[in-house]
């Protein structure tokens, strides 16, 4: 093993490989090692040089991944000729970096190279890396400039060398690698992992003492186990953190210190001394933060609001900050695209989790996924602002357990616990003039409103228990709502919210399983008419379409038509402009060449277009720039379309055209009563990645389909889901 330690310690910019008493099993982070590795194999046998990244936030174990491998004899890493190290200088500076770089022989020895005098150092790193195929980490590289710099002036076209980039920024660490499968993303740990590798440390340090010293034992103490588990879960699931805490633990003269550890967490983190190997991650996550601008320093101390749980979704947070303001952009689309940049920023500084990103998360999937909080980081950030600064970005109040307002106005944004104790003359003493949301969990009690909350834009009552009375009070008092969330109220039966302020309904409202009664907006009712008959049908339809023409912000919208003669109506459907998705349900007893496809393939932003058809005859869809020989009035038809589900109970023909549906990523056909399939033009849908296939099809249908896909020149991936036998 090549340990190297005396002379590293004695050089104040080299960095310092794991040593004899570093103590941390890699129990955390196994899947990525090994992908790692694969990726250093790959660069030795490569005729050109390879870049893998390796990225994560602060504290996840990013170095300690690397130079685990350093010290492996049996890694990759010891196959190449040259080892390297260097830390990227902030502020960067490609001379310094140069400057600073040490490499390590394969017998152990460490060689600086200063340059010779009159040399250009940079220059000569360029001939290192081209003569010797050398492994190179670049640890904490700040950004996409930075590495520019680098690669073009150290990396020849020539060298053989591999490049490691250790980054904190996943754009960073993507930039940077050669590929996409060559990115190593490192998460927190999981529950299990972190109290496995909680007690791997703990077991290792006491069997070292036992040898040492005779103390210790080599089993934790299940009674100090049981406390410690309570402060692993406080660790933000941070490997660096935890090894910190079991180091602590095992000099802890008794458990009365590990109690107080937990009941003062955030304080010991900043004081204790066993502590302080992690206080220079809280350093980094701080003076990250203190270069944010305003806007998404409010962003974060919002995150405090929600005291009761780490997991928010994205839509949630995405919503509650286009109603209050925080985004940029002049229609719908462009403050979600800033929404969403605020909290990809967030997650850059590894206060919530960034989720992960894949095909599907097109149309705006991405916003249904849920973040998971760094409370350990929000914590130590919200304790640092209200400690050396008089105004706070953001003016949130908590109110839980037994604690109580010492002040006389609630600020701008209350969240109310479920734990909280307090009474109605408590928040009738408070000033809610500049109040402007509201967070209610679980425990709804009706007293929470007041007509004092004039400005109240965001009100939030998931999960709550509150009744139609509640809802009519509000309704009544707060007409500068924009945001109400009652999702999983179970209680509410009628909502009733015409001419009010409220701009947006969340679509949760569809699990209010008791709900018989809804109003909304401020036009004509459709339903004035029982649809008994196809006229009443078709003038209720139309009527429909009328009225949701002049919505500009509407993204979503799903149809649902019962038997109809024909379709002929919809050639004339004037859709809005930003609808985004579109699902169809339709019975019809004549179906010849759809020419309505032509005026769903003039929806400029359209995404996603779900299409469920039952038919008395075979189906032919055409999304095609010609109709019997007759050309469509607009090219590029379905210009933006990515996702593309059919679901038919005849049999169907699917055909494609040359210039249209360019970024369709995903297929998804249903066979609902055992129909035939076919589709032509296929190798048209040049960016199709997925094909999913659900029901029953001929096996010669399949065979000309799988030849179809895999000529297809994306070579999509082909999924079956067969139906269950009954």
């Amino acid at each position: 093993m090549r340990w190297a330690i005396s002379k590293l310690q004695l050089q104040g910019t080299a960095p310092r490989p794991l040593g004899k008493n570093d103590s941390c099993p890699l129990v955390a982070h196994e899947p990525e090692a090994n992908e790692l590795i694969e990726q250093i194999n790959l660069a030795l046998t490569s005729e050109a040089h390879r870049v893998v990244s390796v990225c994560g936030i602060a504290g996840v174990g990013k170095s300690f991944l690397v130079k685990t491998l350093f010290n492996d004899p049996q890694s990759p890493a010891w196959k190449f000729m040259m080892n390297g190290w260097v830390n990227a200088p902030h502020p960067f500076d490609i001379v310094d970096m140069c400057m600073s770089i040490y490499g390590f022989t394969s017998d152990g020895r460490i060689e600086h190279y200063p340059p010779a005098e009159g040399e250009d150092i940079v220059l000569s790193w360029w001939d290192l890396l081209e003569l010797r195929q050398w492994l190179l980490v670049i640890d904490d590289l700040g950004s996409m400039e930075n590495w520019d710099v680098i690669k073009a002036n150290l990396i020849s076209r020539a060298t053989k060398s591999c490049i490691i980039v250790i980054t904190r920024d996943e754009s960073v660490a993507r930039h940077c690698a050669t590929s996409d499968d060559a990115v190593c993303i490192l998460k927190g740990l999981e529950a299990d992992k972190a109290h496995c590798l909680f007690e791997e440390v703990i077991k290792d340090l006491r069997q070292k003492n036992k040898a040492t010293k005779d103390a210790g034992t080599s089993n934790p103490d299940p009674n100090m186990m049981e406390d410690a588990s309570f402060i692993i879960n406080k660790c933000g699931k941070l490997p660096k953190l935890i090894v910190a805490l079991a180091n602590c633990f095992d000099k802890a003269p008794n458990i009365l210190q590990e109690m107080r550890l937990n009941a003062n967490f955030m304080y010991e983190l900043k004081t204790n001394k066993g502590l302080d190997s992690f206080r220079d991650v809280f350093t980094t996550i701080y003076s990250s933060y203190q270069t944010c601008p305003h806007r998404l320093k409010k962003c974060i101390f919002y995150l405090s609001l929600f005291t009761q749980s780490t997991i928010i979704r994205r839509s949630r947070l995405v919503r509650r900050w286009i109603a209050e303001s925080y985004c940029e952009g002049l229609d719908s689309n462009s403050k979600v695209e800033y929404t969403e940049k605020l909290l990809d920023n967030i997650a850059t500084l590894g206060i919530i989790d960034k989720p992960p990103q894949t095909s599907s998360s097109v149309a705006g999937c991405m916003r249904g996924t849920a973040c998971h909080v760094n409370s350990l980081f929000l914590d130590y950030i919200i304790s640092q602002e209200t400690k050396e600064n008089i105004f706070l970005p953001l003016e949130v109040t908590v109110l839980q357990g037994q604690c109580s307002l010492n002040i006389q106005r609630a600020g701008q944004h209350l969240a109310i616990g479920s734990s909280w104790k307090g009474d109605k003359f408590v928040l009738d003493s408070l000033d809610f003039s500049r109040l402007r949301s509201l967070t209610v969990v679980r425990e709804w009690r009706s007293f929470f409103i007041s007509h004092r909350m004039r400005v109240l834009r965001v009100l939030d009552l998931e999960e709550t228990n509150v009744n139609d009375n509640d809802v009519e009070k509000m309704l009544v008092h707060l007409l500068c709502l924009k945001f109400l969330s009652l999702r999983r109220c179970t209680k509410l039966q009628t909502l009733d919210i015409r001419h009010t302020c409220i701009d947006k309904v969340p679509v949760g409202i569809s699990k209010l399983l008791q709900l018989q009664y809804i109003r909304a907006g401020t036009s004509v009712a459709l339903m004035d008419e029982e649809p008994s008959t196809t006229r009443r049908s078709r003038r209720n339809i139309k009527g429909f379409l009328s009225a949701i023409e002049g919505h500009v912000h509407l993204e979503s919208l799903s149809l649902q038509l019962h038997m109809d003669e024909d379709l002929e109506w919809l050639d004339k459907f004037t859709t809005p402009r930003n609808l985004q998705r579109l699902k169809m349900k339709v019975h019809v007893e004549k179906f010849q060449h759809w020419s309505c496809l032509k005026v769903l393939g003039q929806i400029r932003r359209l995404q996603v277009l779900c299409l469920h058809l039952k038919a008395d005859q075979d189906v032919e869809l055409q999304f095609c720039d010609t109709l019997d020989g007759a050309a469509w009035s607009t090219p590029n038809q379905f210009c933006e379309l990515k996702v593309l589900e059919i679901a038919c109970s005849s049999n169907l023909q699917v055909k494609f055209a040359d210039r249209d549906m360019k970024l369709l990523e995903q297929l998804k056909v249903r066979s609902l009563d055992g129909s035939s399939l076919n589709f032509s033009g296929l190798k048209h849908t040049s960016s199709l990645k997925h094909v999913w296939l659900k029901g029953s099809f001929d096996d010669t249908l399949m065979q000309e389909l799988l030849q179809k896909i895999a000529q297809h020149p994306n070579r999509p991936t082909l999924k079956m889901d067969e139906p269950r036998s009954s």
